[in-house]
């Protein structure tokens, strides 16, 4: 108690953001290997993804978390900020640095986490949707969403559906006049893009 005390507040909020979101981080991981947990921590109630299609096809604007295709603002890349972030102006900190440059190069160590996490993650899709997999298999199928979707085809949202005996994910739409809500069973209703699903509530 004695050294919590002795250290500043700003070095209390440091530690606080740091060591939550790395804990909450592990879980997560933890749980992903056993194949639970990414519906409900990888989803985002209420944060939107700015939509920038390769091919110049699509463009959408409701949100700030979609760079060239990188999904940012996720569960998971929020906590890596924090937590990455967190530390490393801790440990700036410590080492005498001047608290304006140990923020800066905390939030940078965060930002350079985050967009890493999002090119690995996008790697990773590539190599999913790489196999064998024909999208159209989807259509009629249940699945979940994890990331909000836009009503009125305003957005992308991301589902997690089963094809082809294999747990997927995939970007979704839907022609709906409501949002679609973390968490919600969605029926699949056809693809409009080679990656895209227009989904209805269930």
């Amino acid at each position: 108690m004695n050294w919590w005390d002795s250290i500043s507040m700003l070095e209390k909020i440091l530690y606080i953001l740091a060591t939550s979101s790395s804990v909450i981080l592990v879980i997560q991981t933890i749980l992903a290997l056993f194949g639970i947990g990414d519906d409900a921590m990888d989803g985002m109630d209420g944060v939107d993804a700015v939509d920038f299609d390769v091919d110049g096809s699509d463009f959408g604007v409701d949100d700030l978390a979609d760079v060239s295709g990188l999904q940012l603002l996720t569960i998971r890349g929020i906590l890596a900020f924090f937590a990455i972030g967190g530390w490393t102006s801790i440990f700036c900190l410590k080492t005498g640095l001047k608290t304006p440059f140990a923020l800066l190069i905390g939030l940078l160590a965060g930002f350079a986490t985050m967009l890493l996490l999002a090119k690995l993650m996008q790697m990773a899709m590539k190599l999913q949707y790489s196999g064998n997999i024909n999208i159209r298999n989807a259509v009629g199928k249940q699945g979940t969403v994890y990331l909000i979707i836009p009503p009125k085809g305003k957005g992308k949202g991301k589902v997690s559906v089963v094809v082809q005996e294999r747990l997927r994910e995939f970007d979704a739409v839907t022609e709906s006049k409501e949002d679609i809500p973390t968490g919600s069973q969605i029926i699949v209703k056809d693809v409009v893009h080679p990656n895209t699903l227009v989904v209805e509530k269930i």
